[in-house]
């Protein structure tokens, strides 16, 4: 069985949708009473305004004023505005540890570009389309819950997400193994979505992706993947009946800090 060490989609209270309560002295404390290892943490960019973008360095502020034994990195989660336009540039993200890319946020209507149509098959294509852009942005290190499309509107995710197939997804999933991007596990989107993630799983191996554990906390209480011994979603066991093995999982030492550019603090 894969050991959850690390979950790599924590919001901090400086995301909107994130409760009060998610101080990152709150955050370290509950991560190391559930045992993991390695967090990272990924405040919402979404249109990369300067507010957005001094929320991350405050969030490194905060980290660097703690003594703990967790590993803490500090990272964004950036969303794709269209299949060729990121939030964020690769001169916003000079600075932070990874870049975690959302490719999904269809709710975002005001600022994210919809699919061209109103059909299940159309939507597919177009989350496949963001999917493949987030990938080639050339700073993406994980895709947030991929291909989840929960937040269209218009069908049932499963209704969409059936247009989905090894084949389908085939070229995109080379390039992200080709670019070293990993694709988010978030153990209750498998359990919520057992036949998408029984294809989806084993055709990322296949071409050689990585998958990243994340619980996308907005609580404490969602941070730990289990309480009294009870996983929130699916366990180390389920996943490994889908063929995770821990040598799936990111290296997590391929996460190294942009180094800011000459005249940037």
């Amino acid at each position: 069985m894969i050991p959850y060490r690390h979950n790599m989609h924590i919001h901090t209270f400086r995301s909107s949708c994130a409760h009060d309560e998610m101080v990152v002295a709150a955050i370290v404390e509950r991560a190391v009473a559930a045992g993991i290892e390695t967090i990272g943490l990924v405040d919402h960019v979404n249109v990369g305004s300067q507010r957005e973008i001094a929320f991350l360095a405050e969030d490194r502020r905060d980290v660097e004023r703690l003594s703990t034994p967790l590993k803490v990195l500090v990272g964004a989660e950036v969303t794709m505005l269209s299949p060729r336009r990121p939030a964020m540039t690769p001169q916003q993200v000079q600075g932070l540890d990874f870049v975690m890319v959302s490719s999904n946020h269809y709710h975002l209507s005001d600022i994210v570009e919809q699919p061209p149509s109103r059909s299940p098959e159309s939507i597919a294509e177009h989350g496949l389309a963001m999917l493949e852009g987030a990938i080639e942005t050339g700073m993406t290190d994980i895709i947030a819950h991929p291909l989840v499309l929960t937040k269209v509107g218009w069908f049932a995710p499963d209704e969409i997400m059936r247009h989905f197939t090894p084949e389908r997804l085939a070229p995109v999933l080379r390039k992200a193994a080709d670019r070293r991007v990993a694709m988010e596990l978030n153990p209750r989107l498998v359990e919520r979505f057992p036949d998408f993630y029984t294809m989806f799983i084993p055709a990322c191996k296949e071409h050689g992706v990585r998958f990243a554990l994340g619980s996308d906390a907005h609580s404490l209480e969602s941070i730990a993947y289990a309480e009294d011994g009870v996983y929130r979603g699916a366990g180390p066991r389920e996943l490994a009946a889908l063929g995770v093995r821990d040598e799936d999982l990111i290296d997590l030492r391929q996460l190294q800090r942009r180094a800011p550019k000459q005249g940037q603090s």
